[in-house]
């Protein structure tokens, strides 16, 4: 796994054979998605290889938007942050009570992870957020528990 915010990673990968290595030998490794290539990395002599993953769509980063969230002054959970916006400026949410007939409760035009859930009580809501993916708009659609 590449850690967020990068774009490439150097990953110790363990061999495991019942056989001691004993000369170079080399892993011939083909990642998902690679279309059909591959890469020859050499194992040392304790079966270990180390290997390069680079991302080559710098342009992608994926969001992860929670489902539920906590405002209750306790310092965890406190407000509905969505990891990776920070890879989409300019990202609209509007969040609806799906129980007083999907009233808009928040709104921004320009989100950064700060809403603390003031105007919203305990329940069900749906949000949608816009963003400015490679230069089209995406659209995300879920649901969200506030639970205070």
């Amino acid at each position: 796994m590449i850690p967020a915010g990068l774009h490439s990673a150097t990953l110790p990968i363990n061999i495991i054979d019942d056989r001691k290595v004993e000369s170079t030998e080399y892993l011939n490794l083909q990642i998902d998605g690679g279309y059909g290539d591959s890469t020859i990395y050499p194992v040392n002599s304790d079966s270990v290889a180390v290997i390069t993953i680079e991302d080559n769509d710098s342009s992608y980063t994926r969001l992860c938007i929670p489902n539920v969230f906590t405002p209750n002054g306790d310092g965890r959970n406190d407000l509905f942050v969505i990891r990776g916006l920070e890879n989409y400026p300019g990202s609209r949410l509007s969040v609806y009570n799906l129980l007083r007939g999907g009233a808009l409760v928040y709104r921004s035009e320009n989100y950064d992870n700060s809403w603390d859930g003031r105007g919203a009580s305990p329940g069900l809501y749906s949000y949608i957020l816009e963003v400015n993916e490679s230069g089209r708009r995406k659209i995300y659609r879920g649901k969200l528990v506030i639970i205070k």
